[in-house]
């Protein structure tokens, strides 16, 4: 849990403490009984628990003495749930800035259960209401961008599936996406792959939506390979009319994606040429790529002078023996025992010892 939730659980245990019960207990069965009974319930639930009687307040905290925590995904567990425990919340009237955090954590776990009825009925019904924002473009980022980023998929569907959203989202352009000098900005509805499969993709395709590279770099983000895939057979593949910025994007998040299996899609569709190529190899430095990574794009059928001699370099540089051991069948141009021989020389004894197995 972050630190937001974390502060809200602390707010709600609070708000649970300045309640005052009967003395009578509502549960007539004698403590352990009631302990027991708890037990099934589970934890993340102290603020329904324990704001109902004194009782059962003494028992979850013998039960669970170390949880006060209540869940998120058990706050949105159906509408009237939320709504109680909203009300609840916030009758004491105290710190705006409390009940923020709890919306945030809410908001939140909206987006990861995917459920679309809580996003119409408590995202939109509820939180969305209150705000009452004016400008047309932060609506629309309320509205789309949570999905995007926790990869929402059923709520996208159902996002898309309005005309009048789907209009605004094909022109307003994502807030901070001209950050880069020279970049285009890109609209909303370019950016939503992260959470669209390839049917909805299509959908959108015939909805008069434009993609480019970037949609490429959100569906990465999503981990959605056949998306990807499917945006590599039309999206336009020339590498040097693409913003660097964008192509850096594109390949770290390659190279971050599960088994490196958006490396192999770029690959499999030709991408790993040119720029981004030549930009992999600044990943290989900056973030440590293992073997098994460059394997995909480096391999006995690549180019000597322009792929296999860079990695080499490379290699010398970080005393990557690993990747001077994948590449030893190409380093016959290497004189392996004069490089030794040289290093000594100069006292390199680490280098020396790196080379060796080599030999």
């Amino acid at each position: 849990m972050d630190k937001e939730g974390e502060r809200s659980n602390r707010k709600a245990a609070n708000e649970v403490d300045n309640i005052t019960f009967e003395d009578a207990s509502c549960v007539p069965l004698p403590d352990h009984l009631v302990r027991h009974c708890l037990s099934f319930v589970g934890g993340g639930n102290y603020y329904f628990v324990a704001s109902v009687s004194k009782q059962l307040k003494n028992c979850v905290e013998m039960e669970f003495p170390d949880d006060r925590n209540t869940s998120a995904f058990n706050i949105i567990a159906n509408e009237e749930i939320f709504v109680a425990f909203i009300k609840a919340f916030t009758a004491s009237k105290k710190e705006g800035d409390e009940l923020e955090r709890v919306q945030i954590v809410v908001q939140r776990a909206i987006f990861e259960t995917d459920d679309v009825d809580m996003y119409e009925n408590i995202y939109i019904g509820f939180f969305l209401k209150i705000r009452e924002e004016p400008d047309e473009a932060m609506v629309i980022h309320r509205l789309v961008w949570p999905a995007v980023t926790e990869k929402s998929i059923e709520i996208m569907k159902h996002i898309i599936s309005n005309d009048e959203t789907l209009s605004k989202m094909k022109e307003i352009d994502v807030p901070g996406s001209d950050e880069y000098e020279d970049a285009d900005p890109v609209k909303f509805a370019s950016c939503v792959t992260s959470a669209c499969d390839v049917e909805m993709i299509e959908y959108l395709r015939d909805k008069g939506v434009e993609f480019n590279a970037r949609s490429i770099d959100f569906a990465l983000i999503g981990g959605r390979m056949d998306t990807v895939r499917h945006l590599l057979d039309f999206v336009p593949s020339d590498l040097e009319g693409i913003h660097y910025s964008v192509l850096c994007d594109i390949a770290i998040d390659a190279c971050k994606s599960d088994g490196y299996e958006g490396l192999r899609v770029l690959k499999e569709k030709g991408w790993l040429r040119g720029p981004l190529l030549s930009i992999l190899y600044e990943c290989v430095e900056q973030m440590e790529l293992p073997v098994d990574a460059i394997k995909i794009f480096i391999n006995e059928e690549s180019d000597f002078e322009t792929e296999i001699k860079p990695l080499v370099g490379i290699a010398l540089k970080h005393r990557r023996l690993d990747i001077m051991k994948y590449l030893h069948p190409s380093l016959l141009y290497l004189d392996v025992e004069a490089t030794m021989a040289g290093a000594l020389e100069n006292g390199d004894e680490e280098f020396a010892e790196f080379l060796r197995p080599l030999l």
